[in-house]
């Protein structure tokens, strides 16, 4: 190589990563002109940049930084002689070359593709609510988690849920807000939605309170809207849609309960869920006693009183359940 051009490495460089200027380029095309060497040697050049653009960083990597350090390696190898083979003479030390920008490549990628460390937002014992990163508000209902990457809110919002939990999503157009619970995808843009795999773990119900949200199995694709619930079945993979929307279904997020003529079995099942215990209707005659009164923010002891009261029942603690009964329908 011409010993004029004792930077050239440094210019090849920066031709392949585009950063070379008018007056650069026109040195290295003299360069090129100069010998068939040399531009046997920029096909070497081309090639090894070519392999060590496969191990792709995560951030940027400075090519002057990188070529700096590789002639800093080269600088304590030892002058080589050429190797002649049947086809073509390898040089040495270019081989050398190529080592040394393998080992920077390997370094680079081992620090920029270590596994991330998930972030996990987690209820145990009580609801808890939290703002995402992106805005959005959710609610975890008790022994339920989220579990989201560092890429979260990058590209996509992409979340895994483990439970129960209400989203209340931030708008952006751009970047999907995609929830992963099972082996079903519920996707959504900006809207308000909540997710149940608690009450039935062989289903996810999907309850829509405002937009809209796309429900993606390996099988089919449905949409859901505001006021309807969508219920993906884990063994068949099927999605149904039905026109309907439980108020009650939010209780462990908004303290309220609200029954309507509702059978006193279906209201103690939901009573069960929101206050954490184990309510059992011992006499089977009260099952579908109609149960009409709205319970805002009151504790188990004030809901306890008003059924005694309602429907004369005794309530009765037996370990970790509370057995309610005797009484009548209020109307006997």
């Amino acid at each position: 190589m011409d010993k004029n051009y004792t930077h050239i490495d440094d210019l090849l460089g920066k031709s392949l990563a585009k950063e070379t200027s008018t007056d650069e380029e026109l040195v290295i095309q003299n360069w090129l002109k100069e010998s068939p060497d040399n531009e046997q040697y920029f096909k070497e050049f081309q090639w090894l940049w070519a392999k060590t653009q496969e191990v792709k960083p995560f951030k940027r990597v400075d090519t002057e930084g990188a070529l700096g350090k590789l002639h800093a390696r080269m600088d304590t190898v030892p002058a080589l002689k050429a190797v002649k083979t049947p086809h073509t003479i390898f040089n040495l030390s270019f081989i050398m070359k190529v080592a040394a920008v393998f080992f920077i490549g390997f370094a680079i990628y081992s620090q920029f593709s270590k596994p991330e460390k998930p972030t996990i937002i987690e209820a145990t014992l009580t609801a808890k609510t939290d703002t995402l990163m992106d805005g959005s508000i959710i609610t975890l209902n008790k022994k339920s988690a989220l579990t989201f990457s560092d890429r979260f809110n990058k590209k996509e919002r992409r979340i895994k849920l483990t439970g129960e939990a209400y989203f209340e999503v931030a708008h952006d157009a751009i970047r999907p807000f995609v929830v992963e619970v099972q082996d079903v995808e519920i996707v959504a843009v900006g809207t308000a939605f909540n997710i149940d795999n608690v009450a039935d773990t062989r289903k996810v119900s999907i309850m829509v309170t405002d937009g809209k949200v796309k429900i993606a199995s390996k099988k089919e694709t449905q949409y859901a809207v505001k006021g309807e619930t969508a219920i993906y079945d884990i063994p068949t993979g099927h999605i149904l849609i039905e026109k309907r929307e439980d108020a009650n279904k939010l209780a462990y997020k908004t303290h309220h309960l609200s029954f309507d003529e509702t059978p006193l079995s279906m209201a103690v099942t939901q009573l069960s869920k929101v206050y954490g215990v184990t309510l059992i209707l011992k006499n089977k005659q009260l099952e579908n006693c109609p149960l009409v009164v709205t319970f805002d923010n009151k504790s188990l002891e004030d809901v306890l009183s008003v059924l005694e009261k309602t429907f004369s029942i005794v309530v009765e603690k037996s370990g970790d359940e509370i057995v309610l009964s005797g009484g009548n329908c209020g109307n006997d």
